[in-house]
């Protein structure tokens, strides 16, 4: 008796996981590489032209950038090449690729053979990799750090080798490097050395090391600290966003969804094993926690995904231990791939990135270069530097401009609005912009749209807006009276 499609497929994804894995991270990564860059992004282009020198001078001064991330990238920067988004990319995908490698090892090492390739694949195809694989951002690299770090970790822990001790003060110090709060994953590294007493002594040591290894970039940290108060970011966060970041809801879903089928094949318990469990625990949910708590007590929003990325791998290996207990091996790998195949259909996405440039100043570049361009900083410590100076040599808080040219006078605006703001912007309506006959605000904000509106209706101005993401584009206009029209036709 032939057995239906439904009991084949398992045994198909069984014969060609490798075929399968590739094309789907095809399917989802392509799209997204071959968007315009965002805000943050245009910051990295912005800090990584004119080499690594200049790119590391130019970050000293942009507190939360990675110093050694501008520096990398300034080496794939080449400013009017056809692929120019893309090769600014190259680091963050080869930092993807190694955050799957470094996790084939740390299960290889941790649950058993065999179990590599089904976090290789959970990896490849957990949302936090596909996104910051993607971007121009340190993110996917510091995750590998990460990694790196606590790997390396676990096997001097467990096997007590000076060559990993060694490994892990040097990624551990790549960590810091890339990205300062994935330092938190310090906190689970405590709590593991914590239980092994006769590691404390020389890992005492290492932290020396690292924290005097991390000296040069002090000042930098401090310049962090200082300007934290300017970095706040919406509303709390709710119980429902810390399970988002935890377990990525569409990747669950599809991996429950796979577990059904597999199960159908024929069910398999293993020996039940977690790796390394105080600090595959503690990594995966104290420093979102923390950072949960924080913002929801304190005016300090930090609880964003690439701010928590660090926990994506943990993550990956809890449910690489899931899959390899109740499968085993092949039919594990099998799961992982129906799992993450099932999450990247659900959440394709082809056309304009919500967040993308490009389009949107394309639009300002086909008006006039006569009218004026009032565009709002998309960073939100604008409004407490210098942003009337707009983008003078030096100032990041304009940085799409850079990436993105256009002919058209700037007229800056802050990120957010305050009386302050209120008061200059209609001191400009009525003293240089109601002589004017046209003009174009862009924003993401419907606030901004809202005060400019008001302000430009006193002198007669009506509107337009053009949505091509979530960026809007709008076009103010001073009405015309019948004998005007007809002067101007």
């Amino acid at each position: 008796m032939s057995l239906s499609p439904g009991r084949q497929f398992p045994g198909f994804v069984e014969r060609n996981p490798v075929l399968l894995t590739v094309l789907g991270l095809l399917f989802a990564l392509v799209p997204r590489l071959l968007w315009s860059l965002w805000v943050d992004e245009a910051g990295t282009f912005w800090m990584a032209r004119g080499g690594a020198a200049a790119a590391v001078a130019k970050t000293w001064n942009w507190p939360g950038q990675s110093l050694l991330f501008s520096a990398i990238t300034s080496l794939f920067c080449f400013d009017g090449f056809l692929f120019r988004d893309f090769l600014l990319r190259v680091p963050a995908l080869a930092g993807g690729a190694l955050l799957c490698f470094l996790l084939y090892r740390f299960a290889e090492d941790s649950l058993g053979p065999g179990a590599g390739r089904i976090a290789a694949v959970l990896a490849a195809f957990h949302p936090m990799t596909i996104e910051f694989s993607t971007q121009a951002r340190p993110y996917s690299l510091a995750m590998a750090a990460v990694t790196a770090s606590c790997w390396t970790l676990f096997r001097w822990v467990r096997d007590g080798e000076r060559r990993w001790f060694v490994w892990w003060i040097v990624s551990s110090v790549l960590v810091i490097y890339l990205h300062y709060l994935f330092a938190v994953v310090f906190l689970a590294q405590f709590v593991y050395i914590a239980l092994t007493p006769k590691r404390i002594p020389l890992a005492l040591l290492g932290f020396t090391m690292i924290g005097l290894l991390c000296l040069p970039i002090a000042p930098h940290i401090e310049l962090l600290l200082r300007d934290s108060g300017t970095l706040p970011f919406g509303a709390p966060p709710r119980w429902r966003n810390l399970a988002g970041i935890l377990v990525p809801r569409w990747l669950a879903a599809g991996l429950a969804l796979a577990a059904l089928a597999v199960f159908r094949s024929r069910p398999a318990l293993g020996r039940w094993k977690l790796p390394a469990p105080s600090l595959v625990l503690c990594w995966w949910f104290a420093g979102p926690l923390l950072l949960f708590e924080v913002s929801r007590h304190s005016a300090m929003r930090m609880f964003v995904g690439r701010y928590v990325g660090y926990s994506g791998p943990a993550a990956v290996l809890l449910l690489t231990a899931v899959g390899f207990i109740l499968f085993g091996a092949k039919r594990g790998l099998a799961w992982a791939v129906m799992g993450g195949l099932l999450a990247t259909a659900v959440q394709f996405r082809t056309g304009l990135g919500s967040q993308e440039l490009s389009p949107v100043l394309t639009l300002v570049r086909q008006e006039s270069a006569e009218t004026p361009l009032l565009f709002c900083s998309q960073l939100i410590e604008a409004n407490a530097h210098d942003w009337r100076a707009g983008n003078a040599p030096g100032k990041y808080l304009y940085a799409p401009l850079e990436a993105y040219p256009v002919s058209n006078r700037l007229v800056p605006l802050p990120n957010f609005i305050t009386d302050d703001v209120r008061s200059y912007v209609r001191d400009l309506a009525a003293n240089e912009l109601s002589r004017l006959p046209r003009m174009i605000l862009v924003t993401q904000d419907q606030e901004w749209l809202d005060l400019v509106n008001s302000e430009m209706q006193k002198f007669g101005f009506t509107h337009h807006v053009t949505k091509p993401n979530d960026f809007m584009v709008i076009r103010f206009e001073k009405n015309l009276g019948p004998e005007s029209r007809l002067r101007r036709r």
